[in-house]
């Protein structure tokens, strides 16, 4: 077989690898879709759901040349309730839009602000991004299974439509706020003493 065979079937090959990750992913993805995750999980103090968030995204964001800042908005201690792969499932759909965005649009300074505020009853986790937002004819579609902007090859379209259900199973919710920037809200139980 000539050089220039082995070349393009190497390529083949790594193609065909890309496309049954990508399948895996999508399963993997519908079945988490169908579940019911009933085990929930209660941090008992806010810097320990802090460490659980920075700890995630300095995990994601490592070596891909954004920086991150968490930001506390909040004074009191809280106790909080969630499904530990449940809101680590979101957190990742939520920071991967996100560096996509940013890798995508290049803007000046590549920056992924999360903000934990407190209300009477929940705790609500923001992820905003530096990037150029959601086009308004698009806004109204982000949480529909398999809406997607990205090419083809880069996206499901499943990812906010798995998180908002996932976020609704906890007994919390994901919207999209409306700002001059990209912005989530994912709400989450607060558990009272």
């Amino acid at each position: 077989m000539s050089e220039f065979y082995k070349i393009h079937a190497l390529a083949a090959f790594e193609d065909i690898i890309k496309v049954k990750d990508r399948i895996k992913n999508i399963v993997k993805n519908l079945k988490l879709l169908s579940r019911n995750e009933s085990s929930s999980t209660i941090i008992n103090s806010s810097e320990d759901f802090l460490s659980i968030i920075e700890n995630f995204l300095s995990l994601r964001l490592d070596f891909k040349g954004i920086e991150f800042e968490v930001i506390k908005s909040f004074k009191e201690e809280f106790k909080v309730s969630f499904v530990e792969i449940s809101l680590s499932q979101i957190l990742n759909n939520l920071v991967t839009n996100a560096i996509d965005e940013l890798q995508e649009s290049s803007p000046e300074v590549k920056k992924i602000w999360i903000n934990i505020i407190t209300t009477d009853d929940l705790v609500l986790l923001s992820v905003e991004d530096s990037g150029s937002g959601i086009s308004e004819e698009n806004i109204d579609k982000i949480f529909d299974p398999l809406f997607t902007t990205k090419d083809i090859g880069k996206g499901t379209g499943l990812g906010l439509s798995i998180s908002k259900r996932l976020a609704l199973d906890m007994g919390g919710d994901l919207k999209y706020v409306r700002s001059e920037k990209t912005r989530f809200e994912l709400s989450l139980k607060k558990v009272n003493s």
